[in-house]
């Protein structure tokens, strides 16, 4: 009780200060994370809400996390979309990748696959895991793009290098009905951006007018 009586008192001092500085937003981000791991979500969305709202995108993120799965607030897919947009444009990469499920899923929108690819790519450039997974899906389906089995076979290839899961179940189930021909040309692709950054090699992997 004593330790929470203080907390408060340090919050309600900090906010009262004109302007967030680095050292000050330091101290609520630690009582934010360290309330939130150990279960106290009201005091954690005190504290987050704060920093979200003065434009840490970390904590926009997380926003957008506790409107997405109801987490002491009402579960608001509208909300939670436009908190993860927020930290997205901040270059936030689980952010992106969360809007682009959210976007691929229709929640807090329409269901838009091509948008959805535009913030999984952002994503897989900064290196998550299971952003190509869901690249590869889409030109695996068809969904905003042309269906093209060699691309697929390149980004799940990538997402298993990054030990995503379901992409090794993946390629399998790809090469099974993949022709020779494209089976040789994916592997000249993944030769070819293996040798150079990937966000250089998107002009081979991206339909230019997708990018």
């Amino acid at each position: 009780m004593h330790n929470i009586y203080w907390a408060a008192v340090i919050f309600c001092g900090l906010l009262c200060i004109s302007g967030l500085s680095h050292a000050n937003s330091k101290i609520i981000e630690d009582l934010g994370y360290r309330a939130l791991q150990d279960g106290d979500y009201k005091s954690a969305i005190r504290y987050i809400s704060f920093l979200a709202t003065n434009g840490n995108v970390r904590a926009q993120y997380n926003m957008g996390v506790f409107y997405r799965d109801g987490v002491e607030v009402q579960r608001d897919q509208l909300e939670a979309l436009r908190w993860f947009l927020k930290a997205a444009d901040g270059g936030n990469m689980l952010a992106q990748y969360a809007a682009g499920l959210a976007f691929y899923r229709g929640q807090g929108s329409s269901p838009d696959p091509k948008t959805a690819l535009d913030y999984f790519l952002k994503s897989a450039l900064k290196g998550h895991a299971s952003a190509p997974l869901n690249i590869g899906k889409l030109f695996y389906s068809g969904e905003g793009v042309t269906k093209n089995y060699k691309r697929a076979y390149f980004w799940w290839k990538l997402a298993s290098e990054r030990n995503a899961g379901g992409a090794e179940y993946n390629l399998r189930k790809l090469s099974k009905i993949m022709s020779e021909k494209d089976k040789k040309e994916a592997y000249e692709l993944i030769a070819k951006c293996r040798a150079i950054p990937l966000k250089h090699c998107l002009k081979f992997l991206i339909p230019q007018d997708k990018r």
